[in-house]
């Protein structure tokens, strides 16, 4: 179990340091956003309408209770002729990149790397494979979350693609010190 904490501690501490550099010092972290060119317009619209904070999709639809047939028709009228998308709002100012998000984003880096060393601990595979099966789980969560975000909710591809690629390699450096780490479940008895 020592090895499996230590090695999700040194995979977070990795995986951690290859995110800031990835979003700090190279293009994939900000392929694919943009700057809205009449923000202060929209601010002020959102800071007139918008109190609470949360996950906004427009053309807007109230799914808790049912529609009838004619509010259906009515919100794919909408919905077709656009604009559609997302709004994630926050009407509290905040600093950027605090030490809460920051060490937020490192206890989920450890909690994946966690993940990540059981797994990994349960494997009898040489030290590629390893390294190869950690890097798979990076790959694995970027198709299950990415993806579906381009595909529902219209994430652009840039951005969806650096997601990709900043999982891929940071679980392929984090998988470099966890198949160090955290060695091949010895065989259990012959058959």
């Amino acid at each position: 179990m020592k090895k499996i904490l230590l090695g999700a501690v040194l995979a977070a501490v990795v995986v951690f340091a290859w995110g800031a550099v990835a979003r700090m010092a190279t293009p994939l972290g900000h392929m694919g956003i943009k700057k809205m060119e009449s923000e202060g317009a929209v601010l002020s619209a959102t800071q007139h309408t918008i109190d609470d904070p949360g996950f906004y999709f427009f053309p807007g639809i109230d799914r808790d209770r049912k529609l009838s047939d004619a509010e259906e028709e009515a919100w794919n009228a909408k919905y077709e002729a656009g604009p559609r998308g997302i709004l994630i709002y926050e009407p509290k100012g905040g600093k950027a990149m605090s030490p809460t998000q920051l060490l937020t984003q490192f206890v989920i880096n450890f909690a994946a790397g966690l993940v990540a060393a059981i797994l990994l601990s349960m494997t009898s595979v040489t030290f590629p494979k390893r390294v190869l099966f950690v890097t798979l789980l990076g790959v694995f969560s970027w198709l299950v979350l990415s993806l579906p975000y381009w595909n529902w909710y219209f994430f652009p591809m840039t951005f969806v693609l650096a997601e990709g690629i900043m999982q891929t390699v940071g679980w392929l450096l984090g998988g470099i010190v966890l198949a160090a780490v955290v060695k091949p479940a010895k065989a259990s008895g012959a058959s």
